[in-house]
Parts: structure tokens; C-alpha cells; sequence
């Protein structure tokens, strides 16, 4: 199980640092622009949101039975698989570009 689980960290930290470095990528433009206080809080927003998300799911598995924590799971793989969708497969099909490799 420790195995499994430094995989699991090792996954949610390389995630985590593509995805800030997206979202650097992205929100550079409202440093340039002028836009300081946004920037600041879209930055607090997704360095707490990982965080205070495995708290709560921390907390939250400790006390579900096996039905709630079904429950749980299944809203949290369809959150991902919505997000996959919407953010990352409809752009791609959207741009026409290379549309032969997709």
C-alpha cells in the first residue's frame, strides 16, 4: 500500500506542476496588464485548492461506509471525466489543425 500511494503523490505532483505551469502561461497577461489583485487570487485559489481538497476527502473517507464512499468516487471520476471533455477534447476537435492525427 505505501508503494501504491508514493505513486499516487509522485502522479498528483507532476500533475500539479503542468497545471501551474499552465496557469502561469495563461494569467501572465494580467500581470502585464496590470491586474496584480486577480492574478494574486487566482494563484491562492489553485495552490488551496489541491490542499483543502485532500483534506476534505481525507476526512470525508474516514467516516463514509462503503455506499458513501462509492458515491463520492463516482462524483469524483465523473468530475474528471466531465473536465477531460469539456477542457481538454472539445478545444482539441475545435481547432482544424491537425485534424488528420486526431
Amino acid at each position: 500500500e505505501e508503494f501504491e500511494v508514493s505513486w499516487l503523490v509522485l502522479a498528483v505532483a507532476a500533475h500539479k506542476g503542468f497545471a501551474a505551469f499552465a496557469n502561469s502561461s495563461v494569467n501572465a497577461q494580467l500581470l502585464q496588464r496590470g491586474r496584480r489583485g486577480l492574478w494574486t487570487l487566482i494563484v491562492l485559489w489553485f495552490a488551496l485548492t489541491g490542499p483543502v481538497g485532500m483534506m476534505v476527502g481525507m476526512l470525508l473517507s474516514s467516516k463514509l461506509d462503503n455506499d458513501g464512499t462509492a458515491i463520492v468516487t463516482a462524483l469524483a471520476a465523473g468530475s474528471v471525466f466531465s473536465v477531460g471533455i469539456t477542457e481538454m477534447l472539445l478545444p482539441a476537435f475545435r481547432d482544424k489543425e491537425g485534424m488528420g492525427w486526431k
